[in-house]
Protein backbone atom coordinates (compact mmCIF):
# COMPACT_ATOMS: atom_id res chain seq x y z
CA UNK A 1 0.00 0.00 0.00
CA UNK A 2 1.67 3.30 -1.11
CA UNK A 3 0.99 6.92 0.97
CA UNK A 4 -1.40 7.23 -1.49
CA UNK A 5 -3.20 4.48 -1.09
CA UNK A 6 -3.38 5.23 2.66
CA UNK A 7 -4.95 8.57 2.69
CA UNK A 8 -7.73 6.98 0.11
CA UNK A 9 -8.38 4.36 2.91
CA UNK A 10 -8.90 6.05 5.20
CA UNK A 11 -12.52 6.07 7.04
CA UNK A 12 -15.72 8.28 5.38
CA UNK A 13 -16.28 9.40 9.06
CA UNK A 14 -14.77 12.97 10.26
CA UNK A 15 -13.27 11.59 13.29
CA UNK A 16 -11.75 14.55 14.26
CA UNK A 17 -15.04 16.09 14.12
CA UNK A 18 -16.32 13.31 16.21
CA UNK A 19 -13.49 13.38 19.04
CA UNK A 20 -14.35 17.41 19.49
CA UNK A 21 -17.47 16.97 20.34
CA UNK A 22 -17.58 13.71 22.22
CA UNK A 23 -15.44 15.85 24.58
CA UNK A 24 -16.87 19.26 24.16
CA UNK A 25 -19.06 19.30 27.29
CA UNK A 26 -16.25 19.50 29.09
CA UNK A 27 -14.55 22.49 27.80
CA UNK A 28 -15.66 24.90 30.75
CA UNK A 29 -14.75 22.62 33.34
CA UNK A 30 -11.34 21.58 32.37
CA UNK A 31 -8.82 24.57 33.94
CA UNK A 32 -10.67 23.43 37.13
CA UNK A 33 -10.18 19.38 36.44
CA UNK A 34 -6.78 19.62 35.56
CA UNK A 35 -6.11 21.47 38.87
CA UNK A 36 -8.28 19.12 40.77
CA UNK A 37 -6.04 16.17 39.56
CA UNK A 38 -8.01 13.18 39.49
CA UNK A 39 -8.28 11.08 36.65
CA UNK A 40 -10.36 12.06 33.47
CA UNK A 41 -13.09 9.29 33.78
CA UNK A 42 -15.71 11.05 32.67
CA UNK A 43 -14.05 12.23 29.41
CA UNK A 44 -12.77 8.84 28.39
CA UNK A 45 -16.18 7.49 28.70
CA UNK A 46 -17.11 9.71 26.53
CA UNK A 47 -14.20 8.55 24.35
CA UNK A 48 -15.33 5.19 24.44
CA UNK A 49 -19.12 5.95 23.60
CA UNK A 50 -18.05 7.75 20.57
CA UNK A 51 -16.43 4.53 19.45
CA UNK A 52 -12.11 6.30 19.23
CA UNK A 53 -11.13 3.38 21.70
CA UNK A 54 -12.12 0.86 18.02
CA UNK A 55 -10.22 2.62 15.55
CA UNK A 56 -7.39 1.06 14.72
CA UNK A 57 -9.33 -2.34 15.26
CA UNK A 58 -9.57 -3.66 11.71
CA UNK A 59 -13.59 -3.45 10.97
CA UNK A 60 -14.09 -7.80 10.02
CA UNK A 61 -12.79 -7.93 14.05
CA UNK A 62 -15.74 -5.64 15.20
CA UNK A 63 -13.37 -1.97 14.84
CA UNK A 64 -13.29 1.09 12.79
CA UNK A 65 -10.48 0.06 10.93
CA UNK A 66 -9.33 3.67 10.46
CA UNK A 67 -5.77 4.43 9.42
CA UNK A 68 -2.59 5.82 11.95
CA UNK A 69 -3.58 9.24 10.08
CA UNK A 70 -6.96 9.37 11.51
CA UNK A 71 -5.90 8.02 14.73
CA UNK A 72 -2.69 10.56 15.14
CA UNK A 73 -4.92 13.72 14.54
CA UNK A 74 -7.74 12.32 17.12
CA UNK A 75 -5.48 12.56 19.99
CA UNK A 76 -4.45 15.58 18.83
CA UNK A 77 -7.97 16.69 18.88
CA UNK A 78 -8.33 15.83 22.42
CA UNK A 79 -5.09 16.60 23.27
CA UNK A 80 -6.09 19.99 22.26
CA UNK A 81 -8.83 20.37 25.04
CA UNK A 82 -6.69 18.16 27.38
CA UNK A 83 -3.55 16.65 27.18
CA UNK A 84 -4.78 14.36 29.60
CA UNK A 85 -7.33 12.88 27.82
CA UNK A 86 -5.49 13.21 24.26
CA UNK A 87 -2.13 11.31 25.89
CA UNK A 88 -4.62 8.47 27.46
CA UNK A 89 -5.93 7.10 23.95
CA UNK A 90 -2.51 7.74 22.77
CA UNK A 91 -0.62 5.35 25.29
CA UNK A 92 -3.73 2.79 23.88
CA UNK A 93 -3.11 2.78 20.48
CA UNK A 94 0.68 2.39 21.51
CA UNK A 95 0.23 -0.35 23.93
CA UNK A 96 -2.74 -2.66 22.34
CA UNK A 97 -0.81 -4.20 19.57
CA UNK A 98 -1.79 -7.25 18.73
CA UNK A 99 -1.26 -7.10 14.83
CA UNK A 100 2.01 -6.08 15.86
CA UNK A 101 2.50 -9.45 17.86
CA UNK A 102 0.95 -11.95 15.65
CA UNK A 103 0.64 -11.60 11.61
CA UNK A 104 -0.68 -14.39 11.29
CA UNK A 105 -4.41 -13.00 13.35
CA UNK A 106 -3.62 -15.45 16.26
CA UNK A 107 -5.14 -12.42 17.90
CA UNK A 108 -8.27 -12.32 16.46
CA UNK A 109 -10.98 -12.95 19.16
CA UNK A 110 -8.59 -10.51 21.49
CA UNK A 111 -9.59 -7.72 19.16
CA UNK A 112 -13.07 -8.65 18.51
CA UNK A 113 -13.74 -8.90 22.55
CA UNK A 114 -11.50 -5.36 23.09
CA UNK A 115 -13.95 -3.81 19.99
CA UNK A 116 -17.45 -5.48 21.71
CA UNK A 117 -16.52 -3.86 24.86
CA UNK A 118 -14.75 -0.68 23.96
CA UNK A 119 -12.50 -1.51 25.91
CA UNK A 120 -9.53 0.94 27.28
CA UNK A 121 -5.99 -0.22 27.27
CA UNK A 122 -3.14 1.41 29.41
CA UNK A 123 0.27 0.61 29.59
CA UNK A 124 2.57 -1.70 31.67
CA UNK A 125 5.57 -1.90 30.13
CA UNK A 126 8.83 -0.94 31.37
CA UNK A 127 10.89 -4.26 29.87
CA UNK A 128 14.26 -3.35 31.88
CA UNK A 129 13.25 -3.55 35.41
CA UNK A 130 12.97 -6.73 37.54
CA UNK A 131 10.26 -8.73 36.72
CA UNK A 132 8.83 -12.01 36.27
CA UNK A 133 6.69 -14.29 34.29
CA UNK A 134 6.57 -17.98 35.59
CA UNK A 135 5.06 -20.25 33.00
CA UNK A 136 2.00 -22.34 34.27
CA UNK A 137 1.21 -26.23 32.62
CA UNK A 138 -1.95 -24.80 31.11
CA UNK A 139 -0.33 -21.96 28.70
CA UNK A 140 -0.83 -19.07 31.36
CA UNK A 141 1.43 -17.18 33.54
CA UNK A 142 2.45 -16.01 36.72
CA UNK A 143 3.47 -12.02 37.49
CA UNK A 144 5.89 -11.09 40.04
CA UNK A 145 7.73 -7.80 40.55
CA UNK A 146 7.33 -3.95 40.67
CA UNK A 147 6.19 -1.87 37.62
CA UNK A 148 6.47 1.81 37.86
CA UNK A 149 5.40 4.88 35.67
CA UNK A 150 2.56 2.87 34.15
CA UNK A 151 0.37 5.41 32.70
CA UNK A 152 -3.69 4.80 31.82
CA UNK A 153 -3.60 1.60 34.25
CA UNK A 154 -5.73 3.28 36.29
CA UNK A 155 -7.98 4.27 33.50
CA UNK A 156 -7.98 1.09 31.06
CA UNK A 157 -9.91 -1.96 31.51
CA UNK A 158 -6.74 -3.77 30.97
CA UNK A 159 -3.37 -3.22 30.46
CA UNK A 160 -0.77 -4.75 28.62
CA UNK A 161 1.96 -6.08 30.08
CA UNK A 162 5.33 -6.66 28.90
CA UNK A 163 7.37 -9.41 31.02
CA UNK A 164 10.57 -11.39 31.07
CA UNK A 165 9.99 -15.38 30.79
CA UNK A 166 11.53 -17.40 34.01
CA UNK A 167 11.72 -20.54 31.51
CA UNK A 168 13.95 -18.71 28.34
CA UNK A 169 15.46 -15.59 27.64
CA UNK A 170 12.51 -13.80 26.05
CA UNK A 171 9.72 -11.49 26.81
CA UNK A 172 5.89 -12.19 26.43
CA UNK A 173 2.93 -9.56 26.51
CA UNK A 174 0.19 -10.88 28.25
CA UNK A 175 -3.87 -9.26 29.01
CA UNK A 176 -4.36 -8.10 32.38
CA UNK A 177 -7.56 -6.84 33.52
CA UNK A 178 -7.75 -4.12 36.23
CA UNK A 179 -9.47 -5.69 38.60
CA UNK A 180 -7.16 -9.06 38.37
CA UNK A 181 -6.41 -10.20 42.32
CA UNK A 182 -2.91 -9.66 43.12
CA UNK A 183 -2.01 -6.20 42.20
CA UNK A 184 -1.23 -3.47 44.02
CA UNK A 185 -1.36 0.25 42.65
CA UNK A 186 0.72 3.12 44.14
CA UNK A 187 -0.56 6.23 43.32
CA UNK A 188 3.04 8.22 43.23
CA UNK A 189 2.72 10.18 40.15
CA UNK A 190 3.78 13.95 41.69
CA UNK A 191 4.84 15.62 38.71
CA UNK A 192 4.19 19.56 37.54
CA UNK A 193 2.24 18.43 34.08
CA UNK A 194 0.03 15.21 33.09
CA UNK A 195 -1.31 15.20 36.73
CA UNK A 196 -4.48 13.59 35.48
CA UNK A 197 -2.96 10.31 33.53
CA UNK A 198 -3.49 8.00 36.22
CA UNK A 199 0.28 6.70 36.03
CA UNK A 200 1.38 4.72 39.19
CA UNK A 201 3.61 1.88 39.94
CA UNK A 202 2.04 -1.54 40.49
CA UNK A 203 3.37 -4.10 42.48
CA UNK A 204 2.19 -8.06 41.35
CA UNK A 205 2.28 -10.38 43.74
CA UNK A 206 1.17 -13.98 42.07
CA UNK A 207 -1.22 -13.00 39.23
CA UNK A 208 -2.44 -14.88 37.46
CA UNK A 209 -2.38 -14.74 33.37
CA UNK A 210 -5.19 -17.27 31.81
CA UNK A 211 -4.33 -18.71 28.43
CA UNK A 212 -6.09 -17.01 26.57
CA UNK A 213 -4.82 -14.13 28.07
CA UNK A 214 -1.08 -14.55 26.85
CA UNK A 215 -0.28 -12.50 23.26
CA UNK A 216 -0.29 -14.58 19.79
CA UNK A 217 3.19 -13.67 18.78
CA UNK A 218 4.75 -14.36 15.11
CA UNK A 219 6.56 -11.42 14.69
CA UNK A 220 10.32 -11.71 12.65
CA UNK A 221 12.73 -10.82 15.24
CA UNK A 222 13.65 -11.29 18.90
CA UNK A 223 11.79 -11.09 21.71
CA UNK A 224 14.31 -9.34 24.31
CA UNK A 225 12.33 -5.93 23.61
CA UNK A 226 9.52 -4.51 22.31
CA UNK A 227 8.77 -5.88 18.59
CA UNK A 228 10.27 -4.52 15.88
CA UNK A 229 7.78 -2.11 14.48
CA UNK A 230 6.80 -0.99 17.93
CA UNK A 231 8.52 2.11 17.72
CA UNK A 232 7.43 4.41 14.89
CA UNK A 233 3.66 3.84 15.86
CA UNK A 234 4.40 4.91 19.49
CA UNK A 235 6.83 7.99 18.89
CA UNK A 236 3.74 9.30 16.19
CA UNK A 237 1.32 9.09 18.84
CA UNK A 238 3.22 10.33 21.54
CA UNK A 239 4.37 13.41 19.18
CA UNK A 240 0.32 13.83 18.59
CA UNK A 241 -0.01 14.78 22.15
CA UNK A 242 2.47 17.62 21.81
CA UNK A 243 1.10 18.85 18.24
CA UNK A 244 -2.38 18.99 20.14
CA UNK A 245 -1.56 20.64 22.70
CA UNK A 246 0.68 23.09 20.74
CA UNK A 247 -3.31 24.03 19.02
CA UNK A 248 -5.01 23.91 22.38
CA UNK A 249 -2.84 26.35 24.19
CA UNK A 250 -3.19 29.10 20.59
CA UNK A 251 -7.15 28.23 21.21
CA UNK A 252 -7.50 28.94 24.09
CA UNK A 253 -4.87 32.57 23.99
CA UNK A 254 -7.35 33.40 20.89
CA UNK A 255 -10.61 32.67 23.20
CA UNK A 256 -9.02 34.48 25.82
CA UNK A 257 -7.91 37.89 23.58
CA UNK A 258 -11.61 37.54 21.64
CA UNK A 259 -13.32 37.56 24.96
CA UNK A 260 -15.16 34.61 24.11
CA UNK A 261 -15.80 33.23 27.81
CA UNK A 262 -14.47 34.36 31.63
CA UNK A 263 -12.46 36.16 32.60
CA UNK A 264 -12.76 38.78 29.86
CA UNK A 265 -9.99 40.07 27.50
CA UNK A 266 -7.08 42.08 28.93
CA UNK A 267 -5.72 43.48 25.62
CA UNK A 268 -6.55 45.02 22.73
CA UNK A 269 -4.20 42.54 21.02
CA UNK A 270 -6.00 42.94 17.80
CA UNK A 271 -5.12 46.35 17.47
CA UNK A 272 -1.20 45.40 18.50
CA UNK A 273 1.08 44.56 15.75
CA UNK A 274 3.88 43.07 17.62
CA UNK A 275 0.82 40.88 19.10
CA UNK A 276 -0.42 40.06 15.83
CA UNK A 277 3.18 38.94 14.54
CA UNK A 278 3.13 36.97 17.38
CA UNK A 279 0.02 35.23 16.80
CA UNK A 280 1.25 34.88 12.91
CA UNK A 281 4.56 33.01 13.47
CA UNK A 282 3.00 30.63 16.50
CA UNK A 283 0.40 29.87 14.07
CA UNK A 284 2.69 29.17 11.59
CA UNK A 285 4.79 26.86 13.40
CA UNK A 286 1.56 25.24 14.72
CA UNK A 287 0.77 24.61 11.19
CA UNK A 288 3.98 23.51 10.60
CA UNK A 289 3.59 20.08 13.14
CA UNK A 290 -0.09 19.17 12.11
CA UNK A 291 1.65 18.63 8.58
CA UNK A 292 4.81 16.95 9.68
CA UNK A 293 2.17 14.83 11.69
CA UNK A 294 0.49 14.05 8.81
CA UNK A 295 3.05 13.38 6.59
CA UNK A 296 4.89 10.92 9.20
CA UNK A 297 1.46 9.12 10.06
CA UNK A 298 0.80 8.44 6.91
CA UNK A 299 4.77 7.11 5.86
CA UNK A 300 4.27 4.69 9.39
CA UNK A 301 0.44 3.54 8.31
CA UNK A 302 2.10 2.28 4.87
CA UNK A 303 4.86 0.64 6.82
CA UNK A 304 2.06 -0.53 8.88
CA UNK A 305 0.14 -2.13 6.03
CA UNK A 306 3.71 -3.93 4.98
CA UNK A 307 4.75 -5.08 8.21
CA UNK A 308 5.52 -8.36 6.76
CA UNK A 309 7.70 -7.38 4.10
CA UNK A 310 9.62 -4.93 5.88
CA UNK A 311 13.39 -5.00 6.25
CA UNK A 312 15.23 -3.82 8.76
CA UNK A 313 16.44 -0.58 7.62
CA UNK A 314 13.10 0.60 6.63
CA UNK A 315 11.94 -0.14 10.41
CA UNK A 316 15.03 1.92 11.72
CA UNK A 317 14.46 4.69 9.16
CA UNK A 318 10.71 4.95 9.91
CA UNK A 319 11.46 5.29 13.95
CA UNK A 320 13.99 8.20 12.88
CA UNK A 321 11.01 9.81 11.33
CA UNK A 322 9.11 9.19 14.38
CA UNK A 323 11.44 10.20 16.43
CA UNK A 324 12.42 13.73 14.51
CA UNK A 325 8.47 14.39 14.80
CA UNK A 326 8.69 14.04 18.06
CA UNK A 327 11.29 16.14 18.77
CA UNK A 328 9.81 18.78 16.41
CA UNK A 329 6.52 18.57 18.24
CA UNK A 330 8.19 19.20 21.47
CA UNK A 331 9.67 21.87 20.47
CA UNK A 332 6.94 23.55 18.74
CA UNK A 333 4.64 22.63 22.18
CA UNK A 334 7.15 24.17 24.29
CA UNK A 335 7.63 27.55 22.05
CA UNK A 336 3.96 27.89 21.79
CA UNK A 337 2.85 26.89 25.14
CA UNK A 338 5.21 29.50 26.32
CA UNK A 339 4.72 32.57 24.12
CA UNK A 340 0.66 33.04 24.16
CA UNK A 341 0.90 33.70 27.37
CA UNK A 342 2.15 36.75 25.88
CA UNK A 343 -1.58 37.41 24.10
CA UNK A 344 -3.85 37.71 26.86
CA UNK A 345 -1.52 39.50 29.00
CA UNK A 346 -2.27 39.46 32.80
CA UNK A 347 -5.28 37.53 32.37
CA UNK A 348 -3.05 34.54 31.38
CA UNK A 349 -1.89 34.13 34.86
CA UNK A 350 -5.44 33.69 36.43
CA UNK A 351 -6.05 29.70 37.26
CA UNK A 352 -9.68 29.95 35.51
CA UNK A 353 -7.98 30.39 32.25
CA UNK A 354 -5.79 26.97 32.74
CA UNK A 355 -3.60 28.23 29.65
CA UNK A 356 -0.35 27.42 31.60
CA UNK A 357 -1.27 23.95 31.69
CA UNK A 358 -0.24 22.83 27.92
CA UNK A 359 3.34 23.98 28.98
CA UNK A 360 3.19 21.77 32.30
CA UNK A 361 2.08 19.08 30.25
CA UNK A 362 4.35 19.35 27.22
CA UNK A 363 7.47 19.83 29.85
CA UNK A 364 7.03 16.78 30.90
CA UNK A 365 6.20 14.52 28.13
CA UNK A 366 9.08 15.99 26.34
CA UNK A 367 11.17 14.51 28.97
CA UNK A 368 9.57 11.14 28.30
CA UNK A 369 12.51 8.26 28.33
CA UNK A 370 15.28 11.36 27.81
CA UNK A 371 15.42 14.42 27.40
CA UNK A 372 15.69 17.03 24.12
CA UNK A 373 18.74 17.51 24.38
CA UNK A 374 20.66 13.57 23.92
CA UNK A 375 17.54 12.88 21.30
CA UNK A 376 18.47 15.87 19.17
CA UNK A 377 22.64 14.52 19.57
CA UNK A 378 21.44 11.38 18.37
CA UNK A 379 19.42 12.66 15.54
CA UNK A 380 22.62 14.57 14.59
CA UNK A 381 24.50 11.42 14.84
CA UNK A 382 22.36 9.38 12.60
CA UNK A 383 22.28 12.49 9.98
CA UNK A 384 26.27 13.35 10.11
CA UNK A 385 27.60 9.65 10.93
CA UNK A 386 24.66 7.42 9.39
CA UNK A 387 24.48 6.15 13.16
CA UNK A 388 21.26 3.83 13.48
CA UNK A 389 20.90 4.47 17.03
CA UNK A 390 17.14 5.38 16.83
CA UNK A 391 16.20 1.94 15.51
CA UNK A 392 14.91 -0.74 18.01
CA UNK A 393 17.99 -1.63 20.52
CA UNK A 394 17.96 -5.36 19.09
CA UNK A 395 18.73 -3.60 15.73
CA UNK A 396 21.54 -1.70 16.81
CA UNK A 397 24.21 -4.25 17.61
Amino acid sequence: MSIAEVTEAATTTDWVSVARRSVAGFAATVAERERAGEPPHAELQAVRAAGLTNLLIPREHGGEGATHVEAAAVVSELSALDPNVGGLLAYHFTNFIPDLLDYDGGNAELQRASAAGRWLWGNVTQPFVPFRATPTPEGGYVLNGVKPLNTGALTGDLSTVLAPRTDERSYVYVAVPRDREGQTFHDDWDHLGLRRTATVTIEFRDVVVKPEEVYADSHPGPRDSFPPFYEAPGGLFFASILVGAAQGALRTALGLVRGGGEPPPATAAELDPEALSLLGRLSARVQAAVALRDEVAAEIADGFARRRELEVEEIVALKQRSETLRLFAAGVGLEVGTEVLELPGVAAGRHATGIDRYWRDVRIHSLHLNPPIYHHRIVGDVLLNGSRELGPRFYGD
